[in-house]
């Protein structure tokens, strides 16, 4: 399933690495049970790795210079986070997937070219439609 990630936009430099990365590139779900504000906020993290793999290095350090970051900064974070999948979709999801395990997906564009992650979840975990 394509779920859109939010929030990307409250945490630099996640949204220069949306911009930087390519469609394919891994990325890890995982609940955020601690979360003030929602206990079924699903955080969206990519790896610093996996950034420098899936970018061009031009482009992304341009685009984090953008935000004050820079290819040091981006290569000395372990990961980074990008976002959230929406609130009322992990409201869904949440309560029927565990908490610190990391469920893989990939980064993907919707036709708007918002980010977005491709993920299988548990088959008793998708949101019903």
């Amino acid at each position: 399933m394509s779920l859109p990630i939010v929030g990307y936009f409250f945490r630099p430099p996640a949204k220069a690495l949306c911009a930087a990365l390519r469609p394919g590139a891994a990325l890890i779900a995982v609940r955020e049970p601690q979360n003030e504000f929602d206990p079924n906020a699903i955080r969206v993290i990519v790896t610093s790795a996996e950034v420098l793999a899936q970018s061009d290095s031009a482009t992304l350090t341009t685009l984090c210079a953008e935000y004050g970051f820079s290819l040091d900064d981006i290569r000395d974070a372990e990961s980074w986070h990008l976002g959230y999948i929406p609130a009322a979709i992990a409201a869904t999801i949440a309560p029927r997937i565990e908490i610190g395990v990391d469920y893989p997906g990939q980064f993907a564009l919707s036709p708007a070219g918002k980010p977005m992650i491709d993920i299988e979840f548990p088959r008793e975990a998708e949101p019903s439609a």
